[in-house]
This record gives structure tokens, C-alpha cells and sequence, in this order.
């Protein structure tokens, strides 16, 4: 996903060469391509009867918020990545560059440390450092662990979208990658779920109608042994990161010159009303037009922000 660089497989990583991710390899399996020439065998996800478990570990200070409710939630809403906090955090990163950056290694050999005796073979970790290459999300899909930052997020994100909804797409992207044995991510400027988004600011356009691209994405997903199924549990995420909720309408509409037009011309027969005393039946009139063109423009913009994807 976003401005997310492949960590190559032969990069000199320090932390185990042989990953528990790759002896157990959970929710993959080989089978044949058919797609390929005859007899060849690919690394792709088989079909599955349980979720995918990955770990979430939290890298550097502790978080401000409540991350178990953004795991609970990810978990009720879709059915194919089962996510799990790891406690307690890892605090000690050590020292950072002359930057003031840690390295991928870094990041990756505290979370294998962390899920390791776990149950789960892939790991995530979430963190306030800013990561290499000012990128918002990083991974080596070949050992499955990757990294989120949550750094600068405010500056790269619409205002009616969450911290919650921020995360709940990088780790959408992320898991996609580590469950899939694959780099996903692509150039092209798609404002999918996996653009490396080049610029940074294409993050913003991504986040407004969060969608996976048909052209490229759905295919290739599905040709690594993904299902419709898996898919469509995709969307249910989406579809939360996409939504917007009704307070946040309303602090949009304030700030719209039109609908915060309807609403001061209402609070000011509002005011008047009460000062004056005087029940007559123009202000009335006034007054409920301007109420009815407030909530009108109220609920177009809510209509608007909700999103709309090709089924």
C-alpha cells in the first residue's frame, strides 16, 4: 500500500534466515499454475477454513489510544485476517540513524522476537517512528513481518477520516502482502489499496473512495489463489475505512460555506425569536425554510461521503 518499498529477499537482514513463516507457511500451500508452463508450482494461498492470524505488535512509546478496539473491530467486520494484540509492547528500538531513523531490520527482528512460541507466523508492527524512505508502511513478505508508522498521519489523511480508519488500511495492505508471500504494491497511479503512492499525498485520494483496482490488484490477487470470498471480505474493510460518520458530516457542513449559510441564517430567527418574543408566522415560515435546507444539505453531504465501489 502506501508509499510501501518491497524489502528485497536477499537484503541483508540479520534476524533468522529461516522464518517460522516459512516452515509453516500458515494459509499457503503449493500448487500447480496453471498459468505457467507445465508442471510448474507456485507459492500461493490455499483455500482456507480458518482466518489468517497475525500478530500486531506495538514498536517505541506506548500508543495514546485503544488498540484493542480497532482489533475487535477489523476482527467482527471480516473473517479473513484474524488479528491479535501482543503484550506487553517493545519500547527499546535501540539507537536511530543520524536521521533519526531506524532501519527495517530493526523493526523486523523485534517483532520476530516478539510473536516467537506464538501461534502466529506473521506479524505487523505499529509505531509512532518514522520509517525509511518517509514511507507510511514496510514489509519483507518473504520472512512476514511488516511495519505501519503512524507519524505525520494528520498531514496525509482527509479530515473526516480516523486514525482508526488510517490503520485499518495500511494493515488491510500489509496483511494482503505477508499472507500472500507476495509484494502486492504497484507504481501505477491507481489510488488503490496497493499504490506505493509515489507522491505522499496520494495517500489522501486513496483514503477518500478506498477501493483494489480491477485492472490489476483483483487479478493478480486472485491469480496468487485469493478468492472472490477473500475479496469481498476486503471490501467490508473498505467499506469502514470509506464511511463517514455523522458527527464528522456535520463538522464538514459547518465548515461548507452553503450549508454553514443555512445554519446561521437559522440561529440567528433562532435568536431573534427568542429575543423579541414575537411569534409571527413569516419567522416561522424563516425559520423552518432554513431548517429544512440545513438538513437537506446536511444529508447530501452525508450521502456524498459515503463509498461507492463496482460490485
Amino acid at each position: 500500500m502506501a508509499h510501501s518499498i518491497e524489502i528485497p529477499s536477499d537484503s541483508s537482514i540479520t534476524y533468522s534466515s529461516k522464518s517460522r513463516f516459512e516452515s509453516r507457511k500458515t494459509g499457503l500451500a503449493k500448487r500447480r499454475d496453471h498459468d505457467g508452463a507445465p508442471g510448474e508450482e507456485a507459492v500461493v494461498p490455499a483455500p482456507r477454513r480458518r482466518p489468517i492470524g497475525i500478530a500486531l505488535v506495538i514498536l517505541g512509546p506506548q500508543l495514546r489510544f485503544d488498540l484493542n478496539k480497532l482489533v475487535r473491530r477489523l476482527n467482527g467486520m471480516q473473517t479473513l485476517f484474524n488479528y491479535f494484540l501482543v503484550t506487553p509492547p517493545v519500547h527499546d528500538l535501540g539507537e536511530p540513524d543520524e536521521k533519526h531513523v531506524y532501519s527495517d531490520e530493526v523493526y523486523f527482528s523485534r517483532i520476530e522476537k516478539r510473536i516467537s512460541g506464538s501461534q502466529y507466523d506473521l506479524g505487523i508492527g505499529i509505531t509512532y517512528e518514522r520509517l525509511q524512505q518517509s514511507s507510511f508502511n514496510r514489509h519483507d513478505h518473504m520472512h512476514g513481518y511488516g511495519v505501519v508508522t503512524m507519524a505525520d498521519f494528520e498531514k496525509f489523511t482527509p479530515r473526516d477520516k480516523t486514525l482508526d480508519q488510517y490503520l485499518a488500511y495500511l494493515l488491510l495492505c500489509e496483511s494482503f502482502c505477508l499472507a500472500g508471500h507476495q509484494h502486492f504494491e504497484h507504481r501505477a497511479q491507481k489510488f488503490c489499496l496497493f499504490d506505493e503512492c509515489i507522491e505522499l499525498y496520494d495517500l489522501f485520494k486513496c483514503l477518500q473512495r478506498p477501493r483494489i483496482c480491477r485492472d490489476i490488484c483483483e487479478k493478480r490477487l486472485l491469480n496468487s489463489g485469493f478468492t472472490e470470498h477473500d475479496l469481498l471480505q476486503a471490501r467490508l474493510v473498505l467499506d469502514y475505512v470509506g464511511r463517514t460518520s455523522l458527527m464528522q458530516v456535520l463538522d464538514r457542513s459547518i465548515n461548507n460555506p452553503v450549508s454553514g449559510f443555512f445554519l446561521g441564517g437559522l440561529l440567528v430567527q433562532l435568536i431573534y425569536a427568542y429575543i423579541a418574543n414575537l411569534p409571527a408566522p413569516w419567522l416561522h415560515g424563516i425559520t423552518g425554510g432554513l431548517g429544512v435546507a440545513f438538513l437537506l444539505s446536511l444529508g447530501w453531504s452525508y450521502r456524498r461521503a459515503q463509498p461507492r465501489y463496482p460490485r
